[in-house]
Protein backbone atom coordinates (compact mmCIF):
# COMPACT_ATOMS: atom_id res chain seq x y z
CA UNK A 1 0.00 0.00 0.00
CA UNK A 2 1.49 3.45 -0.95
CA UNK A 3 0.74 6.08 1.05
CA UNK A 4 0.80 10.08 -0.89
CA UNK A 5 0.71 12.94 2.37
CA UNK A 6 0.38 16.35 2.25
CA UNK A 7 1.31 17.01 5.73
CA UNK A 8 1.99 20.16 7.44
CA UNK A 9 5.96 20.93 7.18
CA UNK A 10 6.42 20.78 10.80
CA UNK A 11 4.72 18.10 12.01
CA UNK A 12 4.76 14.20 11.68
CA UNK A 13 1.27 12.06 10.49
CA UNK A 14 0.32 9.12 12.46
CA UNK A 15 -1.31 6.21 10.81
CA UNK A 16 -3.73 3.53 12.66
CA UNK A 17 -4.04 0.55 10.63
CA UNK A 18 -6.34 -2.34 12.49
CA UNK A 19 -5.15 -5.66 11.41
CA UNK A 20 -9.00 -8.01 12.59
CA UNK A 21 -8.88 -11.00 9.98
CA UNK A 22 -7.92 -12.75 6.97
CA UNK A 23 -9.43 -15.16 5.20
CA UNK A 24 -8.84 -18.55 3.01
CA UNK A 25 -5.06 -18.86 4.12
CA UNK A 26 -3.74 -22.21 3.16
CA UNK A 27 -3.35 -25.20 5.95
CA UNK A 28 -0.45 -26.74 4.28
CA UNK A 29 0.37 -29.18 7.17
CA UNK A 30 -0.55 -32.28 8.77
CA UNK A 31 -4.40 -32.50 10.77
CA UNK A 32 -2.73 -33.23 13.53
CA UNK A 33 -0.97 -30.28 14.03
CA UNK A 34 -2.83 -26.41 13.59
CA UNK A 35 -1.32 -23.63 12.15
CA UNK A 36 -0.38 -20.68 14.30
CA UNK A 37 -1.21 -17.25 12.06
CA UNK A 38 0.63 -13.60 12.89
CA UNK A 39 1.11 -10.60 11.16
CA UNK A 40 3.91 -8.36 10.91
CA UNK A 41 3.59 -4.32 9.73
CA UNK A 42 5.96 -1.79 9.25
CA UNK A 43 6.43 1.81 7.19
CA UNK A 44 9.91 1.94 8.20
CA UNK A 45 11.90 -1.71 8.29
CA UNK A 46 14.21 -0.65 11.72
CA UNK A 47 10.23 -0.56 13.69
CA UNK A 48 7.99 -3.21 12.79
CA UNK A 49 4.89 -4.26 14.71
CA UNK A 50 3.46 -7.77 15.24
CA UNK A 51 0.04 -9.14 16.02
CA UNK A 52 -0.36 -11.98 18.66
CA UNK A 53 -0.57 -15.36 17.29
CA UNK A 54 -3.63 -16.69 16.27
CA UNK A 55 -3.30 -20.37 18.30
CA UNK A 56 -7.19 -21.45 16.72
CA UNK A 57 -5.36 -23.50 13.94
CA UNK A 58 -8.25 -22.09 11.10
CA UNK A 59 -7.10 -20.88 7.94
CA UNK A 60 -9.73 -17.42 8.94
CA UNK A 61 -7.18 -16.29 11.53
CA UNK A 62 -8.94 -13.24 13.91
CA UNK A 63 -6.12 -10.79 15.28
CA UNK A 64 -8.33 -7.37 16.44
CA UNK A 65 -5.06 -5.72 16.53
CA UNK A 66 -4.41 -2.09 15.79
CA UNK A 67 -0.86 -0.56 14.74
CA UNK A 68 -0.24 2.85 15.09
CA UNK A 69 2.65 4.31 12.48
CA UNK A 70 4.30 7.67 12.69
CA UNK A 71 5.30 9.03 9.34
CA UNK A 72 8.26 11.84 9.43
CA UNK A 73 8.44 15.01 8.17
CA UNK A 74 7.71 16.50 4.85
CA UNK A 75 9.99 16.74 2.00
CA UNK A 76 10.74 20.53 1.00
CA UNK A 77 7.87 20.34 -1.66
CA UNK A 78 5.67 19.20 1.27
CA UNK A 79 4.68 16.12 0.02
CA UNK A 80 5.86 12.95 1.87
CA UNK A 81 5.72 9.08 0.53
CA UNK A 82 5.33 6.12 2.87
CA UNK A 83 5.05 2.54 2.54
CA UNK A 84 3.07 0.02 4.45
CA UNK A 85 4.04 -3.28 4.52
CA UNK A 86 2.27 -6.05 6.35
CA UNK A 87 3.24 -9.56 6.01
CA UNK A 88 1.58 -12.76 7.05
CA UNK A 89 3.26 -15.53 8.53
CA UNK A 90 2.66 -19.04 9.74
CA UNK A 91 4.63 -21.30 12.68
CA UNK A 92 4.69 -24.49 13.16
CA UNK A 93 3.09 -25.31 16.98
CA UNK A 94 5.78 -26.40 19.53
CA UNK A 95 5.35 -28.78 21.73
Amino acid sequence: MDLLIKPNPMSKIHVEVCMIFTRGLRRRCSTFLKPQWFVVGWVNPDKKYRTRIDTSGTSNPTWKTKFLFAIGDATSSGESAASLAMEVYKREPIF
